[in-house]
């Protein structure tokens, strides 16, 4: 070892840092150089003060502090770089600070959770946290998380489940995820395994304002356009069963079809090009079913495009007695729920116009005694007038005027414009007629055979009484006033 006995500081250490002769105190006290020459430390007992950059380290830097350490990562057994310790859970750890305000990052235990935490001061003292990280690597930004990342905006007392590494939550009317960008861009949710990172797909394309599935690779498999419509593209969809798969229940997805099934058949059939059916229960259209297989609020429309149409309605009827309600068969019933009389209900015959030309009316004539007339309407070039009636007594009305009355026991006719009354029978050969000026007429094979004049004269074939030398008879008076023919 040298001898340095004798020799100045300044000509052996020139690099070595001393005080100015005095001890360290409670004032900051520059530092020199082994040639007396201050330097940019200053030193107290409770202060260590450096103007310009220090560098804890070999080299220069441009920051205020910079260390550059060769230890070892903590996670590698090593030592860190700096270290902060508290002494108790008051002690905040590193500030930043401008002004009046700044940034806090500390760690401490609270609720029995250490953690890293990260907040914020606007009064240089009472510290409001944003995130902390625990012990377990969790990260919750708002609050104390329960997974690997969970964002929250007030307590929202939900229990995740199991397995759910990132959660959003919030005690407000709404919380959600927003994925921005610009009109022509697309928003997207990957799904991935090992093999690919985007197997599966959600995307929203801002070009079109659509929403498109994709799985197995990225491929498409469904898309909702703007106006709500849901396309799969062909050849996309194979046959499926979503339901409980303990029973079978559920519906099934074919390539060109929908079935609807239970645990013993298909119930419930639409096809595109094929057959379809219900029978899983009763169908409503506009309405909830009630106790019928098909209920429907509004008009219903049936159109053929061949030559001819038909509705058909079925029903195994064993009743024989007409009238008998019971096991009737089929049946179509007309229903008019307002409670007045004379109230009807109708079916019409349409021409290629659409306008009626014939009708079959049926008309309540009186609710509470359970009275109704059946009316038959035609139509020559104007709106159908009725030109037959069956009233409530089963007479049979036709016409207007004339009418022919028919019933049971009796069947007339009338012409009230000429002011008849006609008894006739069907091929009007033999009638009696009743006229309003007072006579009555006999015909056969259609010529008059004999009258009955209003003041009681009767006239055969224009024989009067008292008239002899008939080719047929003689016509007397007898003593009881009738007449009489004598062959």
């Amino acid at each position: 070892m040298a001898d340095l006995t004798g020799e100045s500081i300044s000509s052996t250490y020139n690099t070595l840092l001393t005080t100015a002769g005095a001890d360290i105190s409670g004032s900051l006290q520059a530092i020199q150089d082994g040639r007396g020459n201050p330097s940019a430390l200053k030193l107290s007992t409770s202060t260590v003060k450096v103007a310009g950059a220090c560098v804890i380290s070999s080299g220069s830097s441009d920051s205020a502090l910079d260390i550059l350490s060769t230890v070892t990562e903590p996670s590698a057994g090593g030592n860190p770089t700096i270290k902060i310790n508290a002494n108790n859970s008051t002690t905040k750890g590193l500030r930043f600070k401008a002004e009046n305000a700044g940034g806090v990052i500390y760690a401490m235990q609270s609720g029995g959770v250490n953690a890293l935490r990260f907040g914020y001061s606007t009064d240089d003292s009472d510290i409001t946290e944003s995130m902390q990280i625990d012990s377990a690597g969790r990260v919750g930004i708002g609050g104390t998380p329960s997974t690997r990342l969970e964002v929250i905006n007030g307590a929202h007392g939900v229990t995740v489940n199991t397995g759910v590494q990132a959660t959003f939550g919030s005690n407000e009317a709404s919380s959600g995820i927003n994925i921005v960008g610009t009109n022509t861009s697309q928003g997207r949710i990957y799904f991935g395994d090992p093999e690919s990172s985007t197997t599966g797909r959600i995307t929203y394309d801002h070009s079109n304002d659509s929403l498109g599935f994709a799985t197995n690779g990225g491929t498409e498999r469904m898309r909702i356009d703007s106006s709500g419509n849901v396309t799969v593209p062909t050849g996309n969809i194979s046959s499926h069963t979503y339901g409980t798969a303990t029973t079978g229940e559920g519906f099934r997805i074919g390539a060109t079809e929908i079935y609807g099934q239970t645990s013993a058949a298909d119930k419930v059939k639409i096809s595109v090009n094929g057959d379809s059916y219900f029978n899983g229960g009763n169908v409503g259209i506009g309405r909830t079913p009630t106790t019928r297989e098909l209920e429907v609020a509004g008009d219903i429309l049936s159109v053929s495009t061949g030559t001819s149409a038909m509705i058909r309605i079925e029903a195994a009827g064993t009743q024989t007695t007409v009238g008998t309600a019971a096991n009737s068969g089929a049946h179509l019933s007309l229903l008019n729920t307002t409670d007045t009389d004379d109230v009807f209900s109708r079916v019409d015959f349409l021409n290629s116009n659409e306008v009626s030309y014939a009708q079959i009316v049926g008309q309540a004539t009186s609710q509470d005694d359970r009275k109704g007339e059946l009316a038959f309407l035609t139509s020559d070039d104007a709106a159908p007038t009725e030109a037959m009636r069956i009233d409530s007594d089963g007479n049979v009305l036709v016409g207007a005027a004339p009418k022919i009355h028919a019933s049971s026991t009796l069947a007339y006719y009338t012409n009230q414009a000429a002011g008849k009354t006609i008894l006739s029978t069907f091929d009007s050969n033999e009638k009696v007629t009743c006229d309003a000026t007072g006579y009555i007429q006999f015909e056969t094979a259609g010529a008059e055979a004999m009258r009955i004049t209003s003041d009681g004269h009767v006239i055969l074939a224009n024989v009067q009484e008292g008239d002899s030398d008939l080719a047929s008879g003689t016509i007397y008076k007898d003593s009881s006033g009738f007449l009489k023919i004598v062959a």
